[in-house]
Parts: C-alpha cells; structure tokens; sequence
C-alpha cells in the first residue's frame, strides 16, 4: 500500500512497471502519464483501490488497460486522455467514481466503451470529448451522475445507446458538437436531470423523441434549450410537437 500519491511520468527508458505487482492500494493519486516507451502497466493487477484522482495520459504505446483492470473504487476524478493507439477501456472491475469521469482528446482505435461494463455512479461529471467512439456500449449499468453529463465533439458516434440505465443526473444533460450523431436514442430511462437540458450543433440530428419525452414530462428542473441542430430538433417546441404528432399517427 502507498498512503501517499504514486506518479509515472515522463519516463522515456521505461518499458513497464515490474516490481509492483503487490501493491493494493494508493491512497492519493495515480497519475501515470506521458510515458513514450511504456508498453504495459500489467504489473499493477493487485491493485483494487486508489483514494484520489486516477490520470491515464498520453501512454502512447499502451493499448489496453490492462493492470488497471482490478481497480474497484476510485475516490477522485478518472482522466482517460490522448492515448494514440488505446484500443480498449477495460477497467472491468470499476464500480464507482466519487469524482468526474472523462474521456478525452484523441483516441481512433477505442470504439466503445465496453470494459466499463460494472460501472454504476460516477458521483462528479460524466464528460465524454474524443473522436473515434461509434458507441456508448459498456455503460448499460450507469443509473446516477452526480453533476453534469456531457457528450460533445464526437465525430462517429451516432446514438446514445448504452446510456439507457441512467435514471438522474444532478447537473445538466449537455449534447453539442456531434457532427455523426443521427439519433439520441438511449435516453428515454432518465427519470430527472436537476440542472438544464441542452442540445446543440449536432448538425446530423434527425429525431430528438427521446429528449422531447423528458421535456413533456417535466423531467428538466432548469432551462431546457435547443439549438442549431437538423430537421426537427431545431427547437425544442418543434421537437415535442413532432414526437407528439407520431404518436398520434
């Protein structure tokens, strides 16, 4: 056990981290980080905790997560960020973040986010900003976000699916930049988003049923905001008023 933080930064003759393949638990933060040469961080597959933020950056050699993948509990914010050629995100024993989860910068080969398929609080944000995700799949235990879930300059995502078990988000729904995204299906579970609802520049939007559900139901405590996005999302009047009509139909 480490009470303090433990870092892996910028080591550039470092082909891996034999030698702690007994540790349980950091008690700080684990910040393991622009690591040119690292290939696998394997030798960390007893470890079950860490009480602070846990950061994943710029390995550009590693592609998978493997020795992360025992990790129950994270007390702080998950970074996962502009890992080159990331193919997988499987932390697969990951229950809860009592920080913000995010997921960012470029990562082409991860294509869903299978692996996080234990997940289910994530008591910060849930921000998800990186280009190659076509899916949301491994998120189908996710129920509570405590602050604001965001899904914003995804270029090959075109649905929200895998999102479907998220019943509250304490913060704002915010779904803007989506230049691939055609339907926000897997929406619809949400029972109350206690900050605002916005969904914007999402310019291959072609239904926006499931949200136009939540403003009907009053599901939105704050400002509910529609803007700049295709066909019958451009507002949200327009939007409810063509969910509406199909139903009628």
């Amino acid at each position: 056990m480490i009470d303090g933080n433990l870092s892996i930064i910028h080591c550039t003759a470092l082909r891996d981290v034999r030698g702690l393949e007994s540790l349980t638990k950091v008690g700080g933060d684990l910040i393991l980080g622009d690591n040119p040469g690292i290939e696998t961080f394997e030798a960390l597959q007893s470890l079950k905790e860490v009480g602070g933020k846990m950061e994943f950056s710029a390995n550009h050699l590693v592609n998978d997560l493997n020795g992360l993948n025992s990790i129950e509990n994270v007390g702080g914010d998950v970074i996962i960020k502009a890992n080159t050629f990331l193919t997988q995100t499987n932390l697969s024993n990951l229950k809860s973040i009592g920080g913000s989860m995010m997921f960012l910068g470029q990562h082409n080969h991860v294509l869903s986010l299978n692996g996080l398929n234990h997940l289910e609080r994530i008591d910060g944000s849930l921000v998800i900003e990186t280009h190659g995700l076509m899916s949301l799949d491994g998120l189908d235990k996710l129920k509570y976000v405590g602050d604001n879930l965001m899904v914003t300059g995804t270029q090959r995502l075109n649905h929200l699916r895998g999102l479907n078990s998220v019943e509250e988000i304490g913060g704002s729904l915010i779904v803007t930049n989506n230049h691939g995204l055609g339907s926000p299906e897997g929406l619809s579970g949400i029972k109350v988003i206690h900050g605002d609802l916005q969904v914007s520049d999402n310019p291959g939007l072609t239904g926006c049923c499931d949200l136009s559900v939540l403003v009907s139901a009053q599901n939105v405590s704050a400002e509910v905001k529609f803007e700049d996005n295709r066909h019958f999302c451009k507002n949200e009047d327009q939007a409810v008023e063509n969910c509406n009509t199909k139903m009628m139909i």
